[in-house]
């Protein structure tokens, strides 16, 4: 079920260094709305759940916070949000990787575009470490190949992320760094 959630703000903040990317993450943000979805998972499956996000954290989710997107109601059941452990930021070493960019707004469009637009819009970092991976995923569960990228292209041009390469990305590290002074004692 398609949501806004206030009060927590997504990020990509969650740094995976043995799969050399960087996740999304939640984090506690008083003004912030962040669009997400409400997903069933059985009790009995809620620990494999767990074991899938490991490194995050399970936290409830109070449903006052949730405007469901759609004539449906949030749900009496327990609500649950998965929050990073340790959050961090994109790097060379770890950066946004497009293979998981795929993935996520790929579900984004399955319920509409103009929800992948909010995704993009209303997540931070996005200005960072990227790299377009897509040829080598380095996402786990990439889309499969030949999946149709056009409408996933579309919504990071009409929202300012454009794919990079990865000599973008590295000339964009190159130009962030301080200089040093080439003088003495500087």
């Amino acid at each position: 079920m398609p949501v806004r959630v206030r009060g927590w703000k997504r990020a990509w903040n969650f740094v995976l260094r043995r799969a050399g990317m960087c996740a999304l993450g939640v984090s506690r943000a008083r003004a912030a709305v962040s669009n997400g979805v409400l997903v069933h998972v059985s009790l009995e499956e809620l620990p494999k759940f767990d074991a899938r996000e490991g490194g995050y954290k399970r936290r409830r989710l109070d449903p006052k916070v949730c405007t469901p997107l759609g004539g449906d109601r949030i749900p009496a059941d327990d609500l649950w949000i998965y929050v990073p452990t340790k959050r961090g930021m994109p790097t060379n070493e770890a950066p946004i990787v497009q293979s998981y960019v795929d993935v996520v707004l790929q579900g984004c469009l399955t319920i509409s575009s103009a929800f992948a637009d909010e995704f993009v819009q209303t997540t931070d970092l996005w200005d960072t470490a990227r790299l377009d991976d897509r040829k080598a995923p380095r996402y786990a569960r990439p889309l499969k190949a030949g999946a149709p990228l056009k409408g996933i292209d579309a919504v990071l041009r009409r929202n300012g992320r454009t794919i990079v390469t990865p000599d973008l990305r590295t000339a964009g590290a190159r130009a962030a760094r301080p200089r040093r002074s080439a003088r003495p004692g500087r």
